[in-house]
């Protein structure tokens, strides 16, 4: 075969291997830097949001949202890297509102709407949208696990272990951690009522009467302290 023969097979070969990507791209959305498609971004999202790079996540989700507006997946994934970062910044409910508008029926915007509106302090909207979730995908023990928590929030002790059993949990640890997590809040209560006690004890110590001195004398004043000795105090 001639050289003029193959460079034509050759140019042939490229441009349509060039028409195909095309039209792949074309079912994608637009193209970004480097020819870089919206699922591109995504992916690339993906992999920041495993590493806990939440800042970097976004920027990648806004891009592939950017090039394709009705990727679900992409406003998703969007607000679980806000609600991740804990500091009030981002929109994450308007993102999963969104992305439940072109998706009704996903089950893990669902849950992670769950998941912002229980850190809000909405435990009955949450676990709403957990049964949503579970609905749509009876084999999702995060959803469980989640609703699990809210149950907790509720003081629903016996559903919470229910929940935590069907996500795949040891009742039986789970059961121990809660005796630990009550202990320690009793401690703590405890602890901060000896305080509050200490403290009274104190207050009613300094607004009593100035104490007599041990051999029936006058107190006497310590310098300039304006704290009058006497005899010991018995706690």
């Amino acid at each position: 075969m001639s050289e003029v023969c193959t460079r034509i097979i050759r140019w042939g070969i490229a441009v349509a291997l060039a028409g195909l990507a095309g039209a792949s791209a074309g079912t994608d959305g637009a193209m970004g830097r480097n020819g870089d498609g919206p699922k591109a971004y995504l992916d690339r999202g993906n992999v920041y949001l495993d590493e806990k790079e939440y800042d970097k996540a976004i920027v990648e989700y806004t891009r592939a949202i950017e090039l394709n507006p009705g990727l679900a997946e992409a406003y998703n994934n969007r607000a679980y890297a806000s609600y991740s970062k804990y500091d009030g910044t981002g929109n994450p409910l308007a993102d999963l509102n969104r992305a439940l508008e072109l998706r009704p029926e996903f089950p893990h915007a669902y849950n992670t709407r769950g998941c912002v509106y229980l850190a809000g302090g909405q435990p009955d909207k949450a676990i709403a949208d957990f049964n949503r979730a579970i609905q749509l995908q009876p084999d999702y023990p995060r959803a469980y696990r989640n609703r699990a928590n809210a149950q907790l929030r509720k003081g629903h002790i016996g559903l919470a272990i229910a929940d935590f059993e069907r996500a795949g949990e040891n009742p039986k640890r789970i059961i121990l951690y809660l005796l630990i997590a009550a202990a320690a809040i009793l401690g703590a209560v405890a602890a901060a009522a000896r305080w509050v006690v200490a403290l009274s004890r104190k207050a009613n110590r300094k607004g009593s009467a100035e104490p007599g001195a041990p051999n029936g004398g006058h107190a006497t004043q310590l310098g300039n302290s304006g704290v009058t000795e006497g005899p010991p105090s018995v706690s």
